[in-house]
Formats: structure tokens, C-alpha cells, sequence
């Protein structure tokens, strides 16, 4: 929906829902992520992410409001938690931008692909034959021997 789209442009939203992402969090469990944003760990990844959706709503007044409309039509959930006061708007919205990124958009870039030999630039040394380098690591056919230069 459009009215998300302005959150999804800000890199500390998008990285934050990166983090909560890999921290085995869903779009559907923010009382946890609301628990969790005032450990340590947490609190540095997803403070910037708060502030600056803070920020854009006290820019915007009537985007809370459309926001709330939303929710009360589409995210009943969402929206029972705003209007019993038993989660920040801001955090609300952060574990349901969650369910409207793309994560595709977060690695935009190119996964840099090794050279067939691997050179100088990653320190590999290969020996032997067989050999499959993926983006997972390498992985081993027959005998192969990669020895990683100190």
C-alpha cells in the first residue's frame, strides 16, 4: 500500500526489519518485538528504525490517521493492540511494514561471484580438482583440498 512506502525508503526501517527478520521475528508477534526493544542488543538495531518513524509521523500528521484507518479495515490485530494502549503506534507499525517489504529490496546489490581460480584477492589457495564455490561456501565433489593462506 501506498501510505507504507514512505517508511520502506528510510535505510534504518528497512534494516531493522532485517534484523527482526533473522531474530526469528513475524509481522504477527509484536508484543514480543515490543518486549525486546528495550534489551541492549535490540535497543542500538531498532532505536534509529522508531525514531525515525517518529520523526515522519510528527512531519505528517494525517498519515497516523490514515494509517489507523487501515488498520481498523485490514489489520484488525494491529489495530486492537494502538487502541488498547498496550503497544507503541511506532513499534505496531514496524512488525507490520514486516509483511509489506519486499526482501529482495534490502539486497539490492550483486552477490560477488569468485573466480573460477580463486586469486590473490581472497587468499585461496586450490589443490586438487573438483571443486564448486557457491555463495554458501565451498563445497567439496571427489577430492578436492582448498588450504586458506595465514
Amino acid at each position: 500500500m501506498e501510505i507504507f512506502k514512505i517508511f520502506l525508503r528510510i535505510p534504518s526501517v528497512v534494516r531493522a526489519i532485517y534484523f527482526l527478520r533473522i531474530w526469528g521475528y513475524k509481522f504477527y508477534t509484536v508484543i514480543p518485538i515490543s518486549k525486546a526493544i528495550n534489551q541492549n542488543g535490540y535497543k542500538e538495531k531498532i532505536g534509529k528504525a522508531i525514531r525515525s518513524i517518529t520523526e515522519i509521523l510528527n512531519d505528517n500528521k494525517n498519515l497516523k490517521t490514515e494509517i489507523l484507518e487501515y488498520f481498523s479495515s485490514e489489520e484488525p490485530y494491529h489495530y486492537m493492540l494502538i487502541e488498547e494502549g498496550r503497544v507503541e503506534f511506532e513499534i505496531v507499525l514496524l512488525s507490520f511494514l514486516m509483511k509489506e517489504i519486499n526482501l529482495l529490496q534490502i539486497f539490492d546489490k550483486e552477490i560477488e561471484m569468485l573466480p573460477k581460480e580463486a586469486d590473490e584477492k581472497y587468499g585461496l589457495v586450490q589443490l586438487g580438482k573438483g571443486k564448486i564455490f557457491t555463495h554458501e561456501g565451498v563445497n567439496f565433489e571427489m577430492i578436492s583440498i582448498i588450504l586458506i593462506r595465514l
